[in-house]
């Protein structure tokens, strides 16, 4: 049914256990994994008020850093589960993550998204929805949010 599952991962517990029912999937259909991580646009924007290109820069190479060690982390995940998952980081200074996630799913082919979903919290969530959320939205393809359930 699903030939190439792309999995939105971050670094939050969620993100462990997205991966963890993204690999179940894939073994059970014989499917692609590929982990993707979106550099948070927002987090880009908010450095655009320090005063430094400088700090600006180190802000950025931060953010894409802690993306690549997420992504490292979820992939050795996967492995250890049994599957050996593609990876992509993928980074844009005008494009919120749920963008750049679907962006990486049409470039992909993928034919199955999966993310993890925290739930809403509060007046933030109310004004900025969530990436599952706009997800739901604008994809073409089957989407698959797995809750967390832990508070």
């Amino acid at each position: 049914m699903f030939k190439h599952i792309l999995v939105g991962i971050d670094d939050s517990a969620a993100s462990r256990r997205t991966v963890g029912a993204a690999v179940a999937i894939a073994q059970s259909l014989h499917a692609k994994l590929e982990l993707v991580h979106a550099v948070d646009e927002a987090q880009l924007r908010q450095a655009r008020g320090v005063s430094t290109d400088d700090m600006r820069n180190s802000f950025n190479e931060a953010l894409v850093q802690e993306g690549q060690t997420a992504l490292d982390h979820a992939a050795a995940h996967a492995r250890e589960l049994g599957v050996e998952p593609l990876t992509r980081l993928v980074v844009s200074g005008t494009q919120h993550a749920a963008e750049q996630l679907a962006e990486a799913v049409a470039a992909s082919g993928a034919d199955l998204v999966v993310v993890g979903a925290h739930g809403p919290r509060g007046v933030g969530r109310m004004l900025l929805g969530s990436v599952a959320e706009k997800l739901a939205r604008t994809l073409t393809v089957s989407l698959l949010i797995v809750r967390d359930t832990v508070d």
